[in-house]
């Protein structure tokens, strides 16, 4: 073979190399992410669904939302649920768009950078976050799948002090959104609840969601003036106290009585 072939083949393999380097390197948007705030109740306490962030470029694995670069030509909600399902095992999630978090500086420290840089291979200077909310009951998904690959685990928000890039603001902003809706839109509390509960376990939820208590005597009078929220003549059964009246949640009701209980959880 000839200088002027080897030449030519030198060539194109440097073309080819570089091409499908810049390919590779084109396919996400460095300048736009999406983060996945997933709160998930499980009868008692609301949590967080963390993953970890951790590989050769991360020298000690650190707790961070479910999230990604967006892949080019994509839709922000679809991509979300998609990054959602690879990272966690989570499938055919409501998500709510809340918030974008566009600060200059929100990544900024070498570990941040360089953790991107390597793990998407871009190069960046600014990313937006597009961020999502989402309540689920927690017994109804499955997390095995993912657990293996992303370490997705469910934690008490109380626990959580520390996280990745500017996730905990994300996740503080993505609590107060879900705590508003709560007051406008009641229903993703009863969602929450079994079919029959006690006005203990409304309670409960209510409290466990907005961080707060409230008095049981000015809860119970305000929740029973509630048309959407109808006694059952019923009790609960295998319970070690005194069996408390069920009652049940009546969704046509809700429809058209749905701003009866606003003013008081304002």
């Amino acid at each position: 073979m000839d200088f002027q072939n080897l030449t030519f083949i030198f060539v194109f393999y440097t073309y080819r190399t570089k091409y499908a380097m810049t390919e590779t390197n084109n396919q996400y948007n460095p300048s736009l992410s999406v983060d996945c705030v997933i709160f998930g109740f499980d009868s008692k306490q609301l949590k967080i669904l963390l993953v970890e962030r951790s590989g050769p470029y991360q020298t000690n694995p650190q707790l961070k939302l479910p999230g990604s670069l967006v892949l080019k030509n994509t839709k922000l909600e679809v991509y979300a649920n998609q990054v959602l399902k690879e990272l966690t095992g989570l499938n055919e999630i409501y998500l709510k768009q809340f918030y974008t978090f566009g600060n200059p500086d929100r990544i900024k420290t070498p570990e941040d950078i360089e953790w991107i840089e390597n793990t998407y291979q871009v190069t960046i200077e600014r990313v937006v976050s597009i961020s999502y909310y989402s309540l689920v009951k927690i017994d109804q998904y499955n997390l095995n799948l993912s657990e293996e690959s992303y370490h997705a685990k469910w934690y008490n928000i109380s626990d959580i002090h520390e996280l990745a890039f500017d996730h905990m603001e994300i996740m503080k902003k993505g609590l107060e959104a879900l705590r508003q809706e709560l007051i406008y839109n009641p229903l993703i509390c009863f969602e929450l609840l079994p079919e029959k509960f006690s006005l203990r376990e409304l309670q409960d939820t209510y409290e466990s969601i907005q961080g707060i208590e409230y008095d049981n005597r000015n809860f119970r009078k305000k929740i029973g003036k509630a048309k959407y929220i109808i006694q059952l003549n019923e009790k609960q059964l295998g319970v070690a106290h005194k069996p408390a009246l069920l009652y049940k949640f009546d969704k046509e009701q809700y429809q058209t009585n749905r701003l009866e209980l606003i003013k008081f959880f304002i």
